[in-house]
């Protein structure tokens, strides 16, 4: 069974930034556009946030957690849209927000 695009967006993003060997793999110079699904052949989704940062000349404190929540923002508003009822778990898509009581 294959996941839903949001639940794999949502892994790619904490793979992204649980594992530094992820981000390196990219190299300094290049431009990520969004990261783009195919199954058979065929377009299904595309992530224009997921890889994409703001041109900085030095990397700051705060910038990672910036991006960070540029690109949960993203996510939400389509967790927002495509769930229509607001009912769901937040662990299920932002595994790395605190959690909350």
């Amino acid at each position: 069974m294959r996941q839903d695009q949001l639940h794999i967006r949502a892994y790619l993003m904490q793979q992204l930034y649980s594992d530094n060997t992820t981000a390196a793999a990219i190299p300094d110079d290049a431009v990520a556009l969004g990261v783009l699904s195919i199954y058979n052949d065929k377009p299904q989704w595309l992530d224009t946030e997921l890889l994409r940062q703001p041109v900085r000349t030095m990397q700051q404190e705060g910038d990672r957690q910036a991006d960070l929540y540029r690109r949960y923002q993203n996510l939400f508003q389509d967790v927002v849209e495509e769930r229509g009822d607001g009912n769901f778990a937040a662990a299920d898509y932002f595994r790395w927000l605190p959690p909350a009581e």
